[in-house]
Parts: structure tokens; C-alpha cells; sequence
């Protein structure tokens, strides 16, 4: 064995004493893979489930060949998070149809207060599950590429199904390994203090109220309170859009100003007809511009 496979499978020890502290959940060593980031943890999972794309039978292959449930929990885009029920009938229906499941859960420290994360895989005892994070959102360190692949798979599945040696070989496939982070990353998970990641959610709750706030009393904008992650949406017109609120405060204020703004400008009612009787029953309001 050479010093490189030493000092990985040392980061490695220390990723999966973190997780086990954090989650509770059975994990060994061996069950962790290192990526350059959540992103590349997803491809890697994606790449070594998913058949190539076969377009000449592509039409007839879409409900037979499903190669896994991708579940992104907190959500990105909407800032959702998932209740435990929630996550149980989804895999219910995965155990029902053996189909693994892909969990992106790099937002799992991102829960706003009154909410709570469930992990997938803390649920699960059948449906195997790929789990990705990464040191991007929860330390805020975006480009640093450092993620992470957590095989669940308590029945063996995957590696009957050469799935475990599948991602393996995916990951000494990257020429450029992003060792000096992986070399900082035990100090990172054991001396990064709590209050920081404390802080962290508390900045982030307070600018999506804030901008809730502001944009609920905005004509033509019906924006959704997250429940956790960086964002806020906004819908009720046929277009929709996406905030991040990771902004210094100051700034968050002026944009849904100048988006208040904006929208006043462009407001204007429209009325619907009924289908039956031809004359106006309801008003939606659209943005025209």
C-alpha cells in the first residue's frame, strides 16, 4: 500500500467518524468515497446506476428502465424539507419497485429553527441509497470541490450488482483530485466550531424573512417561506423565479426593492371567463414587460 492510499483511507476514517457522530447511522469506513465536490458525487452516482441513452428505443425504455430516485433533501430550488412520512412513502414505493435511491442532502445543516432534517438513510433497512454532501454550503467554502459519496446498502445490492466497484473505479477516473483539501479536511469536520454553523442558519432565516416579507406584499409575486437552504421562490404567473439570500442584508433590501419596483411597473389584471357563460368570474394578475 502507498503513502497516497494511506492518507485517503486516513480522510476517509475521519469523514465517516463525523457522519456516524452526526447521524447515528451505520457507516464504515469503506462505505465513503471522496469526490472533487456534491456535484461530482452526483455524476459519479448517476454515472454508475444509468444505462447510456439508447435513442431508438429510448420512447419504450422510459418506464421499464428507471435506474434510481434522485430525492434532494433540503430542496434545492424551493427550500422545502421533506417530513419523515414523507421520505418513508418514497421508500416504500422504491422498495416496492427495487429501484436505489440518489439523496442529495448537502443541505441537511441548513434547517431553519421549527424544522428538522431526517436522513434518508436512517430510515431505510432495504432500498439501498447513495448519499452525497460536501463541504460547500454547510462550511461555505463554494469552489473548494470537496464532496462526498455515503454507500448505504445494509443487504449487499450493490455490491451483487457490481454497483460499489462501479464507483470505485468512476473515482480514480479524476485526473485532478483535489488533494490539499482532502488533506485539510479531518481538522476541517473536527475544529470547526458549532456556533459557526449556528450563526450560519440564523443569517440565513433572518434574510428569508426578510425577503419574504418584502416580496408577500409585492402585486403579481407569491413567494414561498423556505423551511431551510439558501433560496426563496417565487410563483403565481406563468414564470417563476429564484432568490438567493446569501447576500449581505443591505443588498437584500435594495433588490426586493428594485423587484417591488419592477413589478409595479409591470402589474396588470387580467380576467379570466368563464367557459360556460362567457363573463369574467376571477382575477389572476400577470406581469407583462
Amino acid at each position: 500500500m502507498d503513502i497516497h492510499q494511506v492518507q485517503v483511507m486516513e480522510k476517509q476514517e475521519k469523514l465517516w467518524h463525523s457522519i456516524h457522530q452526526h447521524s447515528g447511522v451505520q457507516v464504515n469506513p469503506e462505505d465513503v468515497v471522496l469526490c472533487s465536490g456534491c456535484s461530482c458525487a452526483l455524476d459519479k452516482c448517476i454515472s454508475v446506476l444509468a444505462n447510456p441513452v439508447d435513442l431508438s428505443h429510448l420512447e419504450a425504455q422510459i418506464d421499464s428502465k428507471t435506474a434510481a430516485i434522485i430525492i434532494i433533501n433540503p430542496s434545492n430550488p424551493c427550500g422545502s424539507v421533506y417530513s419523515r412520512q414523507h421520505l418513508l412513502d418514497i421508500l416504500n414505493i422504491a422498495r416496492k419497485k427495487f429501484v436505489p435511491i440518489i439523496a442529495d442532502e448537502i443541505y441537511e445543516h441548513m434547517v431553519f429553527p421549527g424544522e428538522h432534517f431526517t436522513s434518508l438513510a436512517s430510515l431505510s433497512e432495504e432500498v439501498p441509497i447513495l448519499s452525497c454532501s460536501g463541504l460547500t454550503k454547510r462550511f461555505l467554502v463554494p469552489g473548494w470541490r470537496m464532496g462526498w459519496i455515503i454507500i448505504h446498502d445494509r443487504n449487499d445490492i450493490f455490491k451483487k450488482g457490481e454497483i460499489r466497484q462501479g464507483i470505485q473505479k468512476l473515482s480514480q477516473r479524476s485526473l485532478a483530485s483535489n488533494t490539499l483539501v482532502q488533506g485539510a479536511l479531518p481538522g476541517i469536520l473536527k475544529n470547526t466550531p458549532d456556533k459557526f454553523f449556528e450563526d450560519t442558519v440564523a443569517v440565513l432565516f433572518c434574510h428569508a424573512k426578510i425577503a419574504y416579507d418584502n416580496l408577500e406584499k409585492v402585486k403579481g409575486l407569491k413567494p414561498i417561506m423556505p423551511r431551510g437552504a439558501m433560496y426563496i421562490m417565487c410563483f403565481d404567473y406563468p414564470n417563476y423565479m429564484r432568490l438567493v439570500v446569501t447576500v449581505p442584508e443591505e443588498q437584500l433590501h435594495e433588490a426586493c426593492q428594485r423587484i417591488s419596483d419592477f413589478c409595479e411597473r409591470h402589474y396588470q389584471e387580467t380576467a379570466n371567463k368563464s367557459a360556460n357563460t362567457n363573463t369574467a368570474e376571477t382575477h389572476t394578475t400577470v406581469l407583462e414587460y
